[in-house]
C-alpha cells in the first residue's frame, strides 16, 4: 500500500508540475506577446555618448497625428506602449532645450531587433563654427514682429538693453526708443511693468546679459488689453532657466580733445548685480543698479525780437546724478492650476544738480549796439523717487482650453523736489535772484482683472478685462515769496475684447477697446483759482489682417486709434523756470490728440518693409504768446504723414553680421486756423550696427545713427550724427568678458536748430562733449550648485498674459 501510495504520489506531483510548467510557459508567450508591443527608446548626446535626461518626446502616427507624449528618465530612457490600432510603426519628434530639433524616420515593431532603438541628438551651435551663430530668428504673427535672440560666447557681455539697436524697425537715440517712427513706446519684461517709463526698463535691461533673453517681441499694433496711449509695445521675454547669475562694473571718462579740458573731471562710473536662485520653492530674481553720471554741454544761441531787441547767450552746463535702483521679484506656484507673483521696483535718484553759467550781451534791434550785458548763474536740484508695488495672481480655468484668470494690482508713488536758484548781474550793476522750488508727488493705482480663452476653438482665441486707473497729482511751488499750488486727479475705466482668428492661411485680429475718463484739475495762485473738470468717453478699434504666403513670406495689413493724453506738467500753469529769461507753463484747457494709423508690413526671411500712414489732430506743441520769453502748451492743427521704412539683417562670409533700419517719412501741417512757419517736413534716419568677430575670443561693433536735417513747424533742425565702436574681449574661461568702447569717436555729435515764431527768431547750437571712453567688465557664476538650471515660469508664446 506504501508503494502504492507512493506511486501516486509521485504521479500527482509530476501532473502538478507540469501543470504549473505549462502555466509558466503559458505566461511567458503572453508576457512575449506583450514585449512586442512595446518600444524602448534611449536618447544620447551625439557627442559625447552620454545619456540626455528629462526629454519631452512626442509620438505621432505615419500621418502625422499625435498619439501621446512620454518623458526621459535620468538615463535618457522612455518607453512607449503600443495599442492595437497602432501595431506596426511610429514616429517620434524631439525639442530638448540646448539641442536641435528632431523627428525620426518609421519605427517599426515586426523585427525583435526594433524594439529597442537609441536617438542621438546633436547639440545646438553655441561656439563660433560659421555664419549660423549670426542668424537671428525672426518670424511674423498678426501685429508683431518676433526677434529670436541669438547665442554665442558673447552673450553674456551684451546686455539687453544693447540689443535694441539690433532689432527690424526700432531706433533707441538719446535714450528714447521708438517703433516704425512712433514715440510712446511700452517696455515690457515678460509682460511685466505697463506703468514704468523707458528709462525705468532700460536700466533694468542694462543689467541682464543677453544670454538670459529668449526673443523679443516687436509689438506695432497692441493688444487691446493696453492702454489706448501705448502705440507699440516691446516685450523682452527671459529664458525659463536662469541658473547663472552676473556682476558688471562700468567706468566711463570723457575725452573732449578739442578742449584744454581733456574731460578728466567728468568720469563717471557704475555696477549692477543680476541675481538668479530660490528660496525653497520661491524663485527669486533680484537686479541691483548703481551709478554716478557726469557730464558737461556748452551751448550758443541767439534770439531776435521784432523792433524790440535781440541778445546772444553762452552756456556751460554741468551735471552729476547719482541713482539707485533695486528691482526684487518673487515667483511661487502654489498648485498646478496657482501662481502669484510680486514685484517691488524703485528708482532712487538722491541727488541730480546741474550747474549752468550764462553770459548774455544785450542788443539794440535797430542799431545792433550794445545796451547791456548780464551774466547769470543757475543752479538746478532734483531729487526724485519712484516706488512701484505690484502683485499678480494667476488661475487656470480650464486645463483643456489653457483658459486663464489673471488679476493684477498696483501702486506706484513718485514723490520729487525741483528747485532752481537764479542769480543775475547787469552792466549797469543791478543783480537779482530768484528762488523757484516745487514739490510734488504722483500716486498711481491700477488694478485688472483679465479672462483669456474662456471662448476658445482651434480656429479662434479670445481675451477679455476690465481696468481701472486712479492718477492723483499734486504740486506746490514757491517762487521767490509767492506760492502756488496745482492739484489734479484722473480716474480711467476701461474695458477691452479680443478676438484673434486663424482662417486657413490667414490670421485676424479684431479688438474693441473702450475708456471712460474722468478728470479735474485745480489750480490756485494769489488768491484766484480756476478749475476745470472733463469727463469723456472714447472707443479705441485695433484690426489686423496677415497672409502667410510661405514659411518666407508673410504680408499684413492694420488700422489702430490711439489717443495721446496730457499729462500732469501739460496742464499745470506754474511757471518752470529753463534760465534767467526763458520759463514753460501748462495750459488746464489743453486736449488730448488723436491718431488713426493705417500700416502695411511685408516680412521676407531677414528683411521687413513697412508703409504707413497716420493722421493726428489736436497735438500740443509749446508756443511762446504774449510774452516772447515763456513757452505755453497749445493745441496746434492736424499732421497728416506717409512713411516707409526697411529693415535687413544680413551675414557676410561666417564673421560679419549687419543690420539696418532706414526711415523717411513725409509730413503735412494741417491748417486749423493755425499759421505755420514750415508748412510740411521731411525726416530721413538711418540706425546701422556691424559686429565682427575677429577670433573666437575677440569680436568688434561698429554703430551709428543718422538724422538728415528736418523741419518742423516753426523749427529747422541740422543733421545730427552718433557713432559708437566696441572691442569685446572673452577672459577667464568665459567667465569674465571685457568690454572697451569709444563714442563719437569722430567728435560730430552737435545739435543746432533755428526756430521762427509769431515776431521772434532764435537759433542755438549744442555741443554735448559725447566723446567718451568706457570700459566694462561681466563676471558671471552660478549661484551655488543646487541653484543651477532651476526652472522659471514657461513664458507663453506670442503675447505674455502673465503681466
Amino acid at each position: 500500500m506504501k508503494n502504492t501510495k507512493e506511486v501516486a504520489g509521485n504521479i500527482c506531483t509530476r501532473k502538478v508540475y507540469r501543470l504549473s510548467l505549462l502555466t509558466v510557459l503559458f505566461l511567458f508567450s503572453i508576457s512575449a506577446e506583450g514585449q512586442q508591443r512595446h518600444i524602448i527608446l534611449r536618447f544620447i548626446d551625439a557627442s559625447d555618448h552620454t545619456a540626455v535626461p528629462f526629454v519631452r518626446v512626442s509620438v505621432i502616427g505615419l500621418k502625422g497625428a499625435p498619439l501621446t507624449q512620454t518623458i526621459t528618465d535620468r538615463s535618457g530612457i522612455c518607453v512607449y506602449s503600443v495599442g492595437d490600432s497602432q501595431k506596426d510603426s511610429i514616429k517620434v519628434h524631439v525639442r530638448s532645450l540646448g539641442y536641435e530639433e528632431y523627428t525620426s524616420g518609421i519605427i517599426s515593431f515586426i523585427e525583435p531587433d526594433s524594439l529597442v532603438r537609441e536617438i542621438r541628438l546633436k547639440k545646438n551651435i553655441t561656439q563660433l563654427a560659421g555664419v549660423d551663430i549670426f542668424q537671428q530668428h525672426i518670424t511674423k504673427e498678426a501685429g508683431k514682429i518676433i526677434y529670436k535672440v541669438n547665442q554665442d560666447q558673447f552673450s553674456a557681455s551684451v546686455s539687453g538693453a544693447e540689443l535694441f539697436i539690433r532689432l527690424p524697425g526700432v531706433s533707441l537715440v538719446s535714450g528714447m526708443v521708438k517703433v516704425n517712427g512712433r514715440p510712446g513706446t511700452l517696455i515690457l519684461i515678460d509682460g511685466k511693468g505697463e506703468l514704468k517709463s523707458q528709462e525705468q526698463q532700460l536700466n533694468t535691461l542694462s543689467a541682464l546679459g543677453s544670454d538670459l533673453i529668449d526673443k523679443i517681441e516687436i509689438i506695432s499694433f497692441p493688444s487691446s488689453r493696453y492702454d489706448a496711449s501705448v502705440t507699440s509695445v516691446i516685450n523682452v521675454i527671459t529664458k525659463k532657466e536662469k541658473g547663472t547669475s552676473s556682476i558688471r562694473a562700468d567706468y566711463t571718462q570723457p575725452l573732449f580733445m578739442d578742449e584744454k579740458d581733456w574731460g578728466g573731471k567728468y568720469v563717471s562710473g557704475g555696477a549692477a548685480a543680476n541675481l538668479n536662485f530660490k528660496i525653497n520653492k520661491i524663485r527669486t530674481s533680484l537686479i541691483l543698479g548703481v551709478s554716478n553720471t557726469q557730464r558737461i554741454e556748452n551751448t550758443a544761441e541767439k534770439a531776435a525780437f521784432y523792433n524790440m531787441m535781440k541778445y546772444d547767450l553762452l552756456n556751460t552746463s554741468s551735471s552729476a546724478s547719482f541713482r539707485i535702483t533695486p528691482n526684487l521679484t518673487l515667483d511661487y506656484d502654489i498648485n498646478k492650476k496657482t501662481s502669484i507673483s510680486l514685484n517691488l521696483d524703485i528708482s532712487f535718484m538722491p541727488s541730480y544738480l546741474i550747474n549752468t553759467s550764462e553770459k548774455y550781451t544785450f542788443l539794440n534791434y535797430a542799431s545792433s549796439q550794445t545796451d547791456s550785458a548780464v551774466i547769470g548763474f543757475n543752479r538746478y536740484r532734483s531729487e526724485r523717487r519712484n516706488i512701484q508695488l505690484s502683485g499678480n495672481y494667476k488661475y487656470l480655468l480650464s486645463n483643456r482650453k489653457s483658459s486663464y484668470l489673471f488679476i493684477n494690482l498696483l501702486y506706484a508713488g513718485s514723490p520729487s523736489v525741483n528747485a532752481n536758484l537764479l542769480s543775475r548781474a547787469s552792466g549797469s550793476g543791478d543783480t537779482s535772484t530768484v528762488r523757484n522750488l516745487f514739490k510734488g508727488n504722483t500716486d498711481i493705482v491700477n488694478a485688472s482683472l483679465i479672462f483669456t480663452d474662456l471662448i476658445k476653438t482651434p480656429f479662434v482665441t479670445t481675451e477679455a478685462g476690465v481696468k481701472l486707473n486712479i492718477l492723483r497729482n499734486h504740486t506746490d511751488q514757491w517762487i521767490n515769496n509767492e506760492t502756488a499750488d496745482f492739484h489734479y486727479s484722473e480716474e480711467i475705466g476701461s474695458l477691452f475684447l479680443s478676438a484673434r482668428w486663424k482662417l486657413g492661411g490667414y490670421q485676424l485680429v479684431s479688438e474693441l477697446r473702450g475708456e471712460l475718463l474722468h478728470s479735474k484739475a485745480a489750480f490756485s495762485q494769489k488768491g484766484a483759482v480756476e478749475e476745470l473738470e472733463k469727463q469723456y468717453f472714447k472707443i479705441y478699434p485695433n484690426l489686423i489682417l496677415q497672409k502667410n504666403i510661405n514659411k518666407d513670406l508673410s504680408i499684413s495689413v492694420g488700422y489702430t486709434k490711439k489717443i495721446r493724453r496730457p499729462f500732469a506738467s501739460d496742464l499745470n500753469p506754474s511757471l518752470r523756470v529753463s534760465n534767467n529769461f526763458k520759463s514753460q507753463v501748462g495750459n488746464m484747457k489743453f486736449n488730448p490728440a488723436y491718431t488713426g494709423r493705417i500700416e502695411a508690413q511685408l516680412l521676407y526671411k531677414k528683411t521687413s518693409l513697412t508703409l504707413y500712414y497716420e493722421s493726428t489732430s489736436n497735438r500740443r506743441v509749446f508756443v511762446p504768446g504774449s510774452n516772447p520769453f515763456i513757452s505755453e502748451a497749445t493745441n496746434m492743427g492736424r499732421l497728416d504723414r506717409i512713411g516707409i521704412l526697411v529693415s535687413h539683417e544680413a551675414g557676410i562670409a561666417d564673421r560679419i553680421t549687419s543690420s539696418f533700419n532706414i526711415h523717411y517719412a513725409y509730413t503735412k501741417f494741417g491748417d486749423n486756423g493755425m499759421k505755420y512757419y514750415y508748412q510740411h517736413s521731411n525726416l530721413f534716419e538711418i540706425s546701422s550696427a556691424h559686429e565682427w568677430t575677429l577670433a573666437k575670443k575677440t569680436r568688434l561693433q561698429v554703430s551709428f545713427y543718422y538724422n538728415a536735417s528736418i523741419q518742423l513747424e516753426y523749427s529747422a533742425y541740422s543733421d545730427f550724427f552718433s557713432t559708437s565702436l566696441t572691442l569685446r574681449q572673452i577672459l577667464l574661461k568665459d567667465k569674465l568678458t571685457m568690454s572697451v568702447a569709444i563714442a563719437d569717436p569722430f567728435g560730430l555729435e552737435r545739435t543746432s536748430y533755428r526756430s521762427v515764431f509769431p515776431a521772434q527768431t532764435e537759433s542755438a547750437q549744442t555741443v554735448s562733449n559725447n566723446r567718451s571712453f568706457s570700459c566694462r567688465l561681466v563676471y558671471n557664476f552660478p549661484m551655488g550648485a543646487k541653484f543651477r538650471k532651476q526652472s522659471y515660469k514657461v513664458k507663453n508664446d506670442g503675447e505674455v498674459r502673465d503681466q
